[in-house]
């Protein structure tokens, strides 16, 4: 997976971007295979994503559900989600939106009670490896993949997170 992505360097260019986060969406790897694996180790942390709409991510792409799918399969895996305004993901990824109805189990949408998502927390979050926008700019994001960075990028977002509501339900209440 990392050997298409350049770690020293900012991808830039909306389209780079996209296809960056297509790498790593594409890279989620199921539970090793190795003996003793199994039911010893925890789960991985949650795979994070936060975005005001989600509307430039290949989330609708049916090769990229197939890799999410077959990643919170196991047992105990999660999905995490901060946005903005869930009405433009769902107009803009209508797949997205119906796969997520077999996985809501699995994921956790939430959005800013404030309205906002701060610049530093739009990224995309996988066990040892984030793709973190750069601020005040849409067509650049940098790699993370020292322990250290993801450990507080990871601790920043589950602070940021717990602070958010429950968004984007599957029924719209009402009469």
């Amino acid at each position: 997976m990392t050997t298409l992505l350049n770690l020293t360097s900012p991808v830039q260019g909306t389209r780079a971007c996209t296809e960056c986060v297509r790498q790593l969406l594409a890279g989620l790897q199921p539970l090793a295979a190795e003996p003793g694996h199994a039911a010893r180790q925890r789960p991985p942390p949650p795979l994070c994503l936060a975005d005001p709409d989600f509307s430039s991510w290949p989330l609708d792409e049916p090769d990229i559900l197939e890799c999410l799918s077959r990643w919170l399969r196991p047992a105990g895996r999660q999905m995490h989600m901060v946005g903005l305004d869930f009405e433009v993901t769902a107009r803009r990824l209508p797949r997205f939106g119906r796969w997520r109805r077999d996985w809501i189990h699995r994921i956790d949408i939430r959005q800013p009670a404030d309205g906002n998502l701060p610049a530093g927390l739009r990224l995309l979050m996988i066990e040892d490896l984030a793709a973190q926008w750069l601020p005040a700019d849409n067509q650049r994001l940098r790699l993370l993949a020292e322990h250290r960075d993801l450990t507080i990028l990871r601790s920043n977002f589950a602070d940021f997170f717990q602070q958010c509501e429950p968004a984007w339900a599957l029924t719209a209440l009402g009469l």
